[in-house]
């Protein structure tokens, strides 16, 4: 259980919450949702104890245990992947350290006898004897191979050390779960193991995430946190979308009938206030006037904003699309490698004008390293494709720092790719992606992951493409983002070839699928075959 006790939380001017008092139960999966800058990362930072609020106090259940996704990938690097997840559990960690540093003394004092009797039974509660065994399961589920569990972690990319610290979050059975963004950096398959494991869990799990469907397969409850309160609804995010709006439109339609009411009441006030034989009707209506003044609910405008994603190519396609014939990729040996690295070999594609392709796989296969193919930022090492004449490519990479430069603006960058149009043009494109007024003259060194993507998006918009190329293209946006896209390419007349993680995105939006396998396998298949 945690209980929130009159919480207040401001930055600066800016309220995030006030005044909140709620209740988180056991048993239960909440999303926290919430718009960018709404404070739902705070918050979880507050309940673990990282983070104190400005009023108000947490209150968690009597000797519950707590599992906080942490952000600092390189806090382990020295340590080895497996006992990076053990140290999760931190009382078996450091009974376990103890342990070893009495066993390599020569010889042991009564006391340290003692002690040791003491250590094994914090071994044995906490599972110790299996620790190995339970946390290898842990990461094989998550998609790191039993090979490396016992290699630095600082040997890991940056995704599959968050793997490892979601693993290390687990690992101790946390009764109250905190987890920031856990599907990011996850593939399919992963993210299925994750939501099967929070299916079964006993305890509380908060969740923030920008994954619709992850919410949709684990939450229980949604916490809204929106003009500066929590409101929370039973059910899963589909739900709250409905249950949302419906109380909205209830809440309008009922203060449109009180101020219908008041219109006539006050109509009937003005024209007998003054007659005599009328004046007490109009006395009793005036009082009644006045009760419904504070029936009238005020509508708080809510903190979402919703960006306008607009793609209309310049040209239509023509008869053909694209051919790919044979293609393969291999890399040569990295450093601590002997051999080279081949991603896939004899890959053939063919996708005619309108197909919507949806490339899906574990991290590592070649997924992006595919992209850049296909947009000539990279060569094949055999094979070959051939794009339709009337294709014209826009491209959404993946890495949002190496394609914005530093040293400009959003307005200034893309003012380059447009010269010969007149500045509104381009302050037009960076408004319907919520850039008002100063934030266009931004660094972009200053620009959140979130704000990249959103320029980005603005060339892409600006480019005119029938054929878009897009890797990773959720990463960093918020729910309201994520629908406003997804909207906008269910709506645009090209074709798509895509990188996603995002089940209901690629659901929703391909009717083509190449998935390719860790051993560089590749299949493709319509979008009735897919089974995520």
């Amino acid at each position: 259980m945690i209980q929130l006790n009159n919480l207040t939380m401001r930055f600066g001017s800016k309220i995030l919450f006030e005044n909140i008092n709620a209740r988180f139960n056991l048993g239960c999966t909440y999303g926290i949702i919430g718009a960018n800058g709404a404070g739902k990362s705070t918050l979880l930072k507050i309940i673990a104890g990282i983070n104190e609020p400005d009023v108000g106090d947490v209150t968690l259940g009597k000797d519950l245990k707590l599992g906080f996704l942490k952000q600092d990938h390189f806090e382990y690097d020295e340590h080895t992947i497996l006992n990076t997840v053990i140290m999760g559990n931190k009382a078996l960690w450091d009974a376990m350290r103890e342990k070893e540093e009495i066993y390599e003394r020569a010889t042991f004092t009564d006391e340290e006898n003692d002690r040791l009797g003491e250590l094994e039974m914090v071994v044995a509660e906490n599972d110790g004897y299996e620790a190995d065994v339970l946390a290898a399961q842990l990461l094989e589920g998550l998609g790191i191979p039993a090979s490396v569990h016992n290699d630095r972690m600082k040997t890991l990319a940056g995704g599959y050390k968050v793997r490892v610290l979601l693993a290390q979050c687990l690992f101790p059975k946390p009764d109250i779960l905190l987890l920031d963004e856990p599907t990011n950096n996850l593939d399919v398959h992963s993210i299925r193991w994750l939501e099967n494991s929070i299916r079964q869990r006993q305890g509380v799990t908060l969740i923030v995430s920008h994954d619709r469907h992850f919410l949709n397969s684990t939450c229980s409850h949604i916490a809204d946190i929106d003009r500066n309160t929590i409101q929370f609804y039973s059910g899963d995010y589909e739900y709250f979308m409905a249950a949302s709006q419906l109380a909205v439109e209830q809440k309008e339609l009922s203060n449109m009938k009180l101020e219908k009411r008041k219109s006539e009441l006050e109509a009937f006030v003005a024209r007998f206030s003054a007659n005599a034989s009328k004046s007490s009707q109009a006395s009793s209506r005036q009082k009644l006037l006045e009760k419904l003044e504070k029936q009238v609910e005020e509508i708080v405008p809510s903190r979402r904003l919703y960006p306008k994603f607009i793609f209309k190519p310049n040209k239509q396609l023509g008869k053909q699309l694209l051919q790919v014939e044979g293609l393969s990729k291999t890399f040569p040996p990295s450093e601590g490698e002997s051999k080279d690295k081949t991603l896939y070999r004899d890959l053939h594609l063919y996708l005619n004008p309108g197909d919507r392709l949806a490339i899906i796989g574990p991290n590592g296969v070649g997924k992006t390293t595919l992209l850049k193919m296909l947009v000539g930022e990279l060569s094949p090492t055999a094979g070959k494709m051939s794009w339709g004449v009337s294709a014209q490519i826009g491209y959404f990479p993946q890495d949002h720092k190496e394609a914005l430069p530093s040293g400009t603006t959003p307005f200034e960058w893309l003012t380059t790719f447009a010269p010969q149009e007149p500045h509104e043009y381009v302050r037009g494109f960076l408004g319907r992606m919520l850039f008002r007024g100063p934030e266009q003259d931004k660094r972009t060194e200053a620009l959140s992951g979130g704000e990249r993507a959103r320029v980005l998006f603005s060339k892409l918009m600006m480019d005119g493409a029938n054929v878009m190329i897009l890797d990773e293209p959720t990463n960093h946006l918020d729910l309201e983002s994520i629908t406003a896209l997804n909207d906008a390419l269910k709506d645009f007349q090209g074709s798509l070839i895509f990188v996603s993680h995002d089940i209901d995105f690629i659901s929703s939006l391909a009717n083509r699928v190449l998935e390719i396998n860790a051993q560089g396998e590749h299949r493709f298949m319509d979008i009735s075959e897919f089974e995520p």
